[in-house]
């Protein structure tokens, strides 16, 4: 174990912390503290892994988030920033893991759906939130792979090229 403040390589063991006992080391050279630097998979959030999983895995078979809460006895809140940071991962990993896809045929579709109001019955000041809500999707047609979407409101407009003839 190295001292991550001056690089120290002879640092001795100082004691747990926390509900998981987790190793405390101290340094002599400079006399900090520390722990083994650890990967957290979930970002800021406490919640055990396997109760993430769960959570996770009800949500996609379809339950509503107050069921989902019921069921795990986490708060709602919890589930809904939980649900976010899980979004967040699963793009970073398809943005780094689908790369160089030479596909023969691909197929291009929309999904439109609305958000507590269409946006023909919006007021002025509603949430930007609220309105109509699109999915564009790029699909390989032969192995049906999903090789680019985006995610956007009908207020976000795509840039197009305009010609004059």
């Amino acid at each position: 174990m190295t001292c991550l403040r001056c690089k120290h390589h002879e640092v001795k063991r100082f004691g747990f912390y926390g509900r998981k006992r987790i190793q405390r080391y101290r340094c002599p050279g400079c006399n900090s503290t520390f722990s083994e630097p650890r990967k957290r998979p979930l970002g800021r959030h406490y919640t055990d892994t396997d109760k993430a999983a769960q959570i996770a895995t009800l949500l996609l078979e379809g339950m509503s988030v107050r069921a989902v809460s019921r069921i795990t006895g986490t708060h709602q809140g919890t589930i809904l920033a939980l649900l976010l940071t899980v979004g967040k991962n699963c793009q970073s990993l398809f943005d780094n893991r689908v790369r160089g896809v030479r596909p023969r045929f691909v197929q291009a579709d929309e999904l439109w759906t609305f958000v507590h109001t269409k946006e023909a019955h919006l007021y002025g000041d509603t949430p930007a939130e609220w309105g109509d809500q699109y999915i564009w999707m790029a699909i390989d047609s032969e192995t049906k792979m999903v090789l680019s979407y985006l995610v956007a409101s009908a207020k976000v407009r795509v840039p197009t090229t305009s010609f004059e003839i």
